[in-house]
């Protein structure tokens, strides 16, 4: 993520986050249900002896969940300060960590990079696609969700992003 580009967003979901997140998100992500879509990408591998790195991970509901599947290393990243706070109070195991950081300044490889429902976030996303390519392990996978917002409930959303901003 571009730090610079992306410092109104920074902000707002620091602020999100600040607030509480029962006061921005559904319900069912702030009680750490699982969607669909997350369930869905924790069938599509066997996480055992997997080193995982989660961007984008807010309070850190997926990067939990894998690493209570066996994974034996998994890191969270967001930019968020407020919800790597959180993530680190509220989701912890032995092999997890979080940590504030930009997709930049990764070090390390990975088995499996994960982005849910966050690269439509990005200012580049094709450069940070890239950029996490880099940090694959030989035959490592990258797993990425993004929104269709082309359904009813879209169309209301983008509506009243469009009219109140």
């Amino acid at each position: 993520m571009n730090v610079v580009q992306n410092s109104k967003l920074k902000t707002f979901y620091n602020k999100v986050y600040k607030k509480g997140e029962s006061k921005h998100f559904t319900s069912f992500v702030t009680k750490g249900t699982p969607t669909n879509e997350l369930n869905e990408v924790l069938k599509e591998l066997n996480w055992k002896n997997k080193a995982v790195l989660d961007v984008g991970c807010g309070t850190g509901l997926f990067a939990h969940k894998v690493s209570k599947l066996g994974s034996k290393q998994v890191l969270g990243i967001d930019f968020s300060n407020e919800a790597i706070e959180i993530a680190k109070k509220t989701r912890k195991n032995r092999n997890l960590q979080y940590q504030v950081l930009d997709v930049k300044e990764i070090k390390s490889k990975y088995d499996v990079i994960v982005s849910l429902g966050t690269l439509e976030h990005m200012d580049n996303p094709l450069q940070i696609l890239k950029i996490l390519k880099k940090h694959l392990n030989r035959n490592g996978k990258i797993i990425v969700t993004s929104p269709n917002w082309t359904n009813p409930r879209g169309y209301v959303l983008m509506t009243l992003w469009h009219l109140f901003n």
